[in-house]
Formats: C-alpha cells, sequence, structure tokens
C-alpha cells in the first residue's frame, strides 16, 4: 500500500523520530512511504530525504494546509493517511475522507492535548476542543500512544475510551544492542560516573529540577552530568549552571544525532519531565540497560516502568526526592538484563504490525 505520513516538519523531536522509525518498518513490510510535511524542515530532514521520498507543502500558515493538502491528495493515489500532531491529527481526517472514502485516515496522538491547552486563550482551547471533537471521528482509527493520551483524546472528542487504539512508540533500531566498541566522545573519556538526561531544552522536560538535584549530591565533581538536546530554555539552564558553580560537572552539548556512545558510556538516565504523551528515551535507555529514575508524570514513565518495577519513579518537582532516587540508583543499579528484556517488548517491528493490522 502507499502509506502518506503528515507531519508539520521534522525537527528532532520524539514523534518525528517515532514516524522515521516505523517508516523503515513500513517499507520492510512491502508499502511505499511517503513524508507530507507541512514545511520541510528539521534535524531529521536529511536523513528522511535519503530513504524516503519527501514532499514540502510549504505552508506557513496552518489555515493553508487544508487546501494544500487537497490538492496532493487529489493528485496522488494515496491508500493510507497518517496524521501525526494535532492539529494535523484532525486536519489529516477531514480533507482524506473529503478527497476519497476509500483513504484509511489514521491520526496518532502522542500528546495530552489538554496539558498543552492550559496556558491558550480561551477561543483556542474552544477551537482546539470543536475540531478533535470533528476531526477524530472522520479518522478510521484513532491511535493514543498510551493509556493517558487515550483517556485525554476520550474526554475531548467523547469518543469512547475503548475505541481508541492504544499503540506504544517503537523502540529505534539500533537500541537494541548495548554496543561498546562505539567510540566515546571526547567529552565522555575522562574517568567518573556518567548521568545523561536527554530531551529538548523546554520547561516542560523541567532540566532545571535536575540541576538542582544533581547539586545535592554529596560528591557532585565525581559525577558528570549531560544535559542532551536543544531549546528555548537553554539561557536558563546555563545561568543555573554557574549559579550553583557546577561548570565543570554539567554540561549541555546540544542535541546529539547518535544517541549510542552517550547510553554505553551512561551510568544513569534521568528523566524530569512534567508531561508526557509517552517517553520514547526512557524506553532507548532501558535498551542499553542503563537504570532510570524518572519523575511520575503524566502519562508515559509509569507506563513504560510499570509502576517502578524498572525503574524509579518520583513526585514532579521535589529535587531532594530526585537526589535520592539518584544516589540510591547509582549505588544499587539495577540489573542490565532485566532492564533490556522490558525494552524489547517495544520493538519496532513488533508496533509496526500493530499498526499494519489498521490498514
Amino acid at each position: 500500500m502507499k502509506i502518506a505520513i503528515l507531519l508539520p516538519d521534522l525537527r528532532g523531536g520524539g514523534a518525528e523520530r517515532v514516524n522515521l522509525d516505523l517508516a523503515y518498518e513500513f517499507v520492510r513490510g512491502g508499502h511505499t512511504v511517503e513524508f507530507v510535511l507541512q514545511n520541510a524542515r528539521g534535524e531529521l530532514l536529511e536523513e528522511a530525504q535519503t530513504h524516503f521520498s519527501v514532499v514540502d507543502l510549504k505552508c506557513a500558515r496552518m489555515r493553508n494546509l487544508p487546501k494544500k493538502l487537497f490538492h496532493y491528495l487529489r493528485g496522488n493515489r494515496i491508500e493510507v493517511l497518517i496524521s501525526a500532531m494535532w492539529p494535523l491529527t484532525v486536519i489529516g481526517p477531514l480533507v482524506g475522507k473529503f478527497v476519497s472514502r476509500k483513504i484509511v485516515a489514521i491520526a496518532s496522538e502522542h500528546a495530552i492535548l489538554s496539558n498543552s491547552s492550559k496556558s491558550d486563550k480561551r477561543a483556542h482551547r474552544v477551537f482546539r476542543a470543536i475540531s478533535a471533537l470533528v476531526g477524530y471521528r472522520l479518522a478510521n482509527h484513532v491511535v493514543a500512544v498510551s493509556r493517558g493520551v487515550a483517556a485525554d483524546i476520550s474526554r475531548i472528542s467523547w469518543i469512547p475510551q475503548s475505541e481508541i487504539k492504544i499503540i506504544n512508540n517503537p523502540l529505534r533500531k539500533f537500541s537494541i544492542e548495548r554496543l561498546s566498541s562505539l567510540e566515546k566522545p571526547a567529552s565522555l573519556r575522562s574517568p567518573g560516573r556518567t548521568i545523561i538526561g536527554i530531551g529538548s531544552l523546554t520547561r516542560t522536560k523541567n532540566y532545571a529540577l535536575l540541576i538542582e538535584a544533581f547539586s545535592c549530591l554529596p560528591t557532585p565533581h565525581n559525577i558528570r552530568l549531560f544535559i542532551l538536546g536543544e531549546g528555548p530554555d537553554r539561557p536558563n539552564l546555563e545561568q543555573l549552571i554557574q549559579r550553583k558553580g557546577l561548570e565543570r560537572s554539567v554540561f549541555l552539548p546540544g542535541f546529539m544525532g547518535d544517541l549510542r556512545p552517550w547510553f554505553s558510556s551512561a551510568d544513569l538516565f534521568v528523566h524530569t519531565s512534567n508531561s508526557e504523551g509517552f517517553g520514547n528515551v526512557l524506553v532507548e535507555a532501558l535498551s542499553f540497560g542503563v537504570p532510570v529514575v524518572s519523575t511520575d508524570c503524566p502519562t508515559g514513565p509509569r507506563e513504560i516502568l510499570q509502576d517502578g518495577k524498572f525503574g524509579v519513579l518520583v513526585p514532579m518537582n521535589d529535587s531532594n526526592a530526585l537526589c535520592e532516587a539518584i544516589i540510591g540508583m547509582l549505588d544499587s543499579p539495577m540489573e542490565p538484563s532485566v532492564l533490556t528484556e522490558r525494552a524489547a517488548d517495544f520493538q519496532s517491528s513488533k508496533i509496526a504490525k500493530k499498526y499494519s493490522s489498521l490498514f
């Protein structure tokens, strides 16, 4: 079948990475995949262009997207349209069904929409609710990446939760094996234990909490913290690092396309997000046998770690609890084989088959 994956762009985020990984599996299954982007940009664009057809709708304004998507679908024999990230998850099914009832429209939601709307203006919240109410109902299938996301979609759209398919995000193919032969980045070659955090530098990821907790460790200069990612909160985090006097032990190297050397060298992965749709990077850490400490945020982490069976869950915004959990996991880490077995539940081939069953 010919599958079109509709995304805003291909920046280095979790939803974008997930759809690339699914695309590889769809092709292995005999399908043809084309990425349809509102704007062709982002850190993952070059990878997508190397392996797949990429269509740039060149749509600077969201209000122009329905028309451009309509012309694209009319000119191409698309059989499956997968739309990810609101409002594309409602625009895709709406336009797809207008073009042809034969198109299998799948709305794949990766985020808690009600969380992102709390700071929006009332008119925006009303529009979001109405669009979800209409758009999701036009989709052949509504997919949520976690139980929490499914519950949120159900509340917003009034679709029974039993009718929403829960399909977790896939584990990146490279993460299945711990590759000790990889060359370490220069910053990881000095002695000492290594803690890593991975994700966009935004307030939602709450890396300020991680830095605060790190500053409370008994011997912080014997341990290094690397927070991998880029984003608008960098200046605030850099100022916090300076105020705490941690310039020699806390580092912000930026976005990293290849995470294998970092996971292979890490003694601990710490996740401090205030909100997650799923939490792909938690699964990636487990796949390398890296012990995990995570905030018990909605939703994702508790599901992935199975209520703390495969990692430590701590309350959000509690730097003391996070510090104690970090110390405890460094002193008594979980057995790597137990963690890798859990990660195997999210292999990309298994997840892709669940999507293929919807086609």
